[in-house]
C-alpha cells in the first residue's frame, strides 16, 4: 500500500492506494482533519470516544465499512478491515 496526498494539502489526510496506484482503498487522517474537510461527522456519545489527533482509516465504497484507529496512519490502516462486499 502507498499513501498519496493532494498537492499543496498540508493536512494529515492521505489516500491509501494499492502498490501500483490503480485503486483507492481508503482515506486516512486525523479525526480533526477528517472533520474539518467534512469527510467525517461524529454525533452523540461518540464525540468524546477518541482524541481529535487520533488517526482514522475509512475504507472506500466496495469494501466493508470497518474503520481502523491508531496513533499513526500506519497503525490505523493496519487495524482497518479491507474485505470486498458480497
Amino acid at each position: 500500500m502507498r499513501y498519496l496526498k493532494k498537492k499543496g494539502d498540508e493536512s494529515t489526510i492521505r489516500k491509501v492506494v494499492n502498490d501500483d496506484r490503480t485503486k483507492v482503498l481508503a482515506v486516512v487522517g486525523t479525526i480533526q482533519d477528517l472533520m474539518d474537510r467534512d469527510l467525517l461527522r461524529i454525533e452523540g456519545e461518540g464525540r468524546e470516544q477518541y482524541s481529535r489527533d487520533t488517526y482514522m482509516c475509512i475504507p472506500v465504497a466496495g469494501y466493508e465499512r470497518c474503520a481502523g484507529f491508531g496513533a499513526t496512519k500506519e497503525e490505523a490502516v493496519s487495524r482497518a478491515v479491507f474485505r470486498k462486499e458480497a
